[in-house]
């Protein structure tokens, strides 16, 4: 069964659910700050927020992060809709290529046109995120994908 979700940008007034939609997905927050709200869509449904995806712009690359989709939505496209949303925008804005690290979902980004790349070959705007320095693990999978 399908469930009707937006895609919105997220607020001021939706990070304490991001957070804690973060956190079941146990994904990292340490580095995460209000004010980069602006940073991220949501997707919401019945005005709950039921998955997340974060961009940090690097001039024209980007950090993609925090793509989370709570367990009991899982499988009802709300991931692929997020990934094509900030695809979207990433391009209106110039980015011409975005960097993901993840430990879960290699397969899935795959699917989505990511393709592995070494960590050592990310710009060093990339590399010296707190993602890619201490917040995901070294045993993170790294892949890119061009916009």
């Amino acid at each position: 069964m399908s469930i009707e979700f937006t895609i919105r940008h997220a607020t001021h007034n939706d990070w304490l659910e991001l957070l804690r939609l973060l956190k079941s997905c146990h994904l990292p927050i340490d580095d995460l700050r209000p004010e980069n709200a602006s940073h991220f869509l949501v997707a919401e449904h019945s005005g709950k927020i039921i998955g997340s995806i974060g961009h940090e712009p690097y001039e024209e690359i980007g950090l993609l992060r925090s793509l989370a989709v709570g367990p009991e939505n899982r499988r009802h496209g709300i991931g692929a809709a997020l990934i094509q949303a900030m695809k979207k925008l990433c391009k209106q804005s110039g980015v011409t290529s975005t960097f993901i690290l993840t430990t879960t979902a290699e397969t899935f980004a795959k699917h989505h046109g990511f393709s592995n790349v070494p960590r050592e070959s990310v710009p060093l705007a990339i590399q010296h995120t707190d993602q890619f320095r201490s917040l995901c693990p070294s045993s993170a999978v790294c892949l890119s994908l061009a916009i």
